[in-house]
């Protein structure tokens, strides 16, 4: 029953989405506030493995290529969460300290949160997206690292807790 985690995390991340693109971007939140997709997308991804975080990536980096405002090229958060999801995810199988430090587990977040940043501003400027530039880019990183950051406890905790009851579920139904 391996793919009921994949399909969960993509339920869990589109209720995600849905809470983000109505409610929370809503929010005039100062230095941009918090985007609970990144957060919860890195917290499922580093449950699984490398070719599960590439799938994850590319679904949620399609739905955030057509989130509103709806201002960016297509295809460009598809990329950036698909190669993060299939790092992270790679990672996450190899490190056996994920599993024992949920300081690790937070500061491995923190990395994605940055790769996440860092490769959308060096896609968008190889493609010449106009609008970027390196303060909006500094306003980006700052704000949502500092948001992000804080909110990756609780992502972590909470998708720890359903992969554990769905782990437990699966192994019930064998």
């Amino acid at each position: 029953m391996r793919g009921s985690r994949e399909i969960s995390a993509f339920i869990g991340l589109l209720i995600v989405y849905v809470l983000q693109t109505s409610a929370i971007a809503r929010l005039d939140l100062p230095l941009g506030g918090p985007n609970l997709i990144f957060v919860f997308f890195l917290a499922w991804t580093l449950r699984h493995e490398a070719l599960s975080g590439a799938l994850i990536g590319f679904i949620v980096g399609l739905l955030m290529d057509f989130a509103p405002p709806g201002s960016a090229t297509a295809g460009v958060w598809m990329i950036v969460l698909t190669a993060v999801g299939y790092g992270v995810g790679a990672f996450a199988t190899r490190s056996q300290d994920l599993r024992n430090s949920p300081v690790v587990a937070w500061m491995v977040v923190v990395a994605g949160l940055m790769s996440i940043f860092i490769g959308r501003f060096v896609i968008g400027i190889s493609i010449g997206e106009a609008q970027l530039n390196l303060l909006a880019f500094f306003k980006l990183v700052l704000g949502g690292l500092l948001w992000n950051s804080l909110l990756a406890p609780l992502a972590l905790w909470l998708s720890s807790r359903l992969y554990i009851t769905l782990g437990s579920r699966s192994e019930a139904l064998r």
